[in-house]
């Protein structure tokens, strides 16, 4: 069963976070949010026998049209600008640069680094962190436990890394895959007896780049302590 609902949290320090309908983006006062680039997809889909266009351009137009039309000032990315790994192809060295060097032109660019972002440094200026917090909205990539700093001063967690879908059959039996929200609760016990804390919330991104695939478990690091979720749809239809 599907319907829809606006979906957002409001935070006793700096304001609203806010879901941006039909896009796999959120803003946080003056943030734009996005997650998994994969910059660089297309040479990794060639391998495997599918023939794709470099998409690196449409990425940029797409982030750039969304930071305006939302008024962000700030662009956050929660990990893996980049595909390769380990390493990195002539595709990501010729247009990681190029997309993070004109969207810093504009605006502030702060990138989170991500399991695939090994040597990220080595061919980008743009500020590369471990963690961010806005507020207290803490993010993180999601490959890895968020630590102990970052959880103390959150109340909301928010990720990208496993790229979540919702998936389902239909009465004729086809199967339909769409990326979307999870937002989750996860286990008070085991989050107090790791960190001292608990969150209120733990917001799973979907990837921003659609020709990712993707997952409709989450179990790994952070989201194996989930005790109950809701999923949405990028229009924010829930999923129930």
């Amino acid at each position: 069963m599907l319907f829809h609902q606006e979906i957002g949290f409001e935070h006793e320090k700096k304001g609203i976070m806010r879901f941006v309908p039909d896009h796999a983006a959120l803003v946080v006062n003056n943030f734009l949010v996005i997650t998994d680039l994969h910059v660089g997809i297309e040479r990794s889909l060639e391998d495997k026998g599918y023939s794709f266009p470099s998409r690196t351009k449409k990425l940029y137009e797409a982030i750039t049209f969304l930071m305006r039309k939302n008024k962000c000032e700030k662009l956050l990315i929660l990990g893996d600008v980049k595909e390769r790994v380990p390493g990195t192809s002539f595709q990501e060295r010729a247009e990681v640069p190029w997309l993070l060097n004109k969207l810093s032109k504009d605006f502030g660019v702060v990138v989170v680094k991500g399991n695939h972002d090994a040597g990220l440094e080595k061919i980008t200026d743009v500020e590369l962190v471990k963690e961010f917090c806005i507020g207290d909205t803490g993010f993180f990539h999601g490959h890895a436990w968020p630590s102990k700093q970052i959880v103390e001063k959150s109340r909301v967690l928010v990720m990208g890394h496993v790229h979540p879908l919702s998936v389902f059959r239909d009465a004729l039996g086809v199967v339909h895959q769409n990326r979307c929200w999870v937002v989750a609760k996860l286990d008070e016990k085991k989050m107090l007896k790791r960190y001292g804390k608990n969150v209120d919330k733990l917001v799973i991104m979907p990837a921003f780049n659609p020709l990712l695939s993707g997952v409709h478990e989450v179990s790994k690091a952070l989201t194996s302590l989930i005790i109950s979720e809701e999923r949405f749809l990028l229009d924010l239809t829930k999923v129930v």
